[in-house]
């Protein structure tokens, strides 16, 4: 029997490729002689680069950039041909991610960094910029991103704004003259597996924020001062579009620049030849760390799940943990979680527990 493992990361403890790897050690000595292929997938989220350079090839660039606080580090972004185009792959965690958002206070939080990434790939001269939105600690609108670019911001006195959120003093005013020259016909994609708009209680703020965070009234503030962003600039209509509520808001700023949204999952099993590569398996073995009744909307063991159906191959789901009460039978044919309590501590106890959970998987 041949195998595809195409799990996603378990967010916080495996990545892709970890995650594969301890399926297959659960699988091997559970089957007869199986043939195992590992194929570490992900939507737009973290490990959303070292997937793509994996299955795509390319090189990992490294530049300094700004981390959540908008002090100086270093990061990576990626070149890879991607549609025939040079492009630079940015993942936007690399520097506005969880790893250090515990130390930086949610208002702090900017999203300079991932301006600095753009900044630098424009530098070397790629002929398209992706960015995979997924992961995020930040809800500044892009504010940061379009100030590392040239944008100015302005508060009601005419007074220039600094590149983070400052609720007393919302933007009134914005000049993004200064990206707009530097992005110039230049193709930006946008890779997210969300669809929530910038405002309102389905928005960046209400949604995502108290998983930053932010409690409910800073939640309405921050509603607020988004409100007044799209509003300083006559870009409510950007505001409302699907998934400029991403990452805190670098949706709608991507938006602003002439971007473009895509589903995540759907355009990187498209980018790896996903579909082709179904062909000889005799099933497909997807994984993330947790499924509950948002994973039907873009998340990627459900676009594996919809892609693998069209070929008329079946497909299993090892999860971390599945919701209560979660009806997956339309969706895979056999489901295993590796446990009911919450979110596994470690990688190693993660490992342990999904190599056991795929050792129990009726294929």
């Amino acid at each position: 029997m041949r195998l595809l493992l195409a799990p996603d990361s378990f967010k916080g403890t495996l990545t892709a490729a970890e995650a594969a790897e301890c399926m297959a050690a659960g699988l091997r000595p559970a089957m007869p002689q199986p043939e195992i292929v590992c194929l570490p997938l992900a939507d737009g989220g973290e490990g959303t680069l070292d997937v793509v350079l994996g299955g795509c090839g390319g090189q990992l660039q490294r530049c300094a950039a700004r981390g959540l606080g908008g002090e100086w580090g270093h990061a990576g972004w990626g070149r890879v041909v991607l549609d025939g185009r040079d492009t630079a792959l940015i993942e936007v965690a690399q520097v506005v991610g969880w790893a250090g958002g515990s130390r930086v206070p949610p208002w702090q939080r900017t999203t300079l960094g991932v301006g600095d990434l753009i900044a630098a790939a424009l530098e070397a001269g790629v002929e398209q910029i992706c960015l995979a939105l997924g992961g995020t600690a930040t809800t500044d609108g892009g504010l940061g991103m379009l100030a590392a670019l040239g944008a100015r911001f302005f508060a009601v006195d005419g007074s220039l704004l600094p590149p983070f959120v400052t609720l007393d003093q919302p933007v009134a005013q914005l000049d993004l003259s200064g990206p707009l020259e530097k992005l110039h016909r230049m193709p930006l994609l946008m890779l997210t597996d969300v669809s929530n708009p910038l405002l309102g209680p389905e928005g960046a703020a209400w949604v995502f924020g108290p998983q930053k965070g932010l409690s409910e009234p800073e939640c309405r503030r921050a509603d607020a001062w988004l409100q007044a962003l799209a509003q300083a600039g006559g870009h409510l209509a950007e505001a409302q579009r699907a998934g400029a509520g991403a990452a805190g808001g670098l949706g709608f700023a991507g938006l602003l620049l002439g971007g473009t949204i895509q589903p995540g999952a759907q355009t990187i099993l498209r980018w790896l030849d996903f579909e082709q590569r179904l062909n000889t398996f005799d099933w497909v073995v997807t994984g993330e760390g947790r499924t509950d009744s948002t994973s039907r909307h873009g998340k990627l063991p459900f676009v594996v799940a919809a892609t693998a159906r069209r070929a008329n191959k079946p497909v299993a789901l090892v999860s971390g943990q599945v919701e209560a009460g979660l009806n997956l039978a339309d969706t895979f044919s056999t489901v295993i979680a590796c446990q009911s309590g919450p979110a596994m501590p470690d990688r190693l106890t993660a490992c342990l527990r999904l190599r056991d959970a795929a050792s129990r998987l009726h294929l």
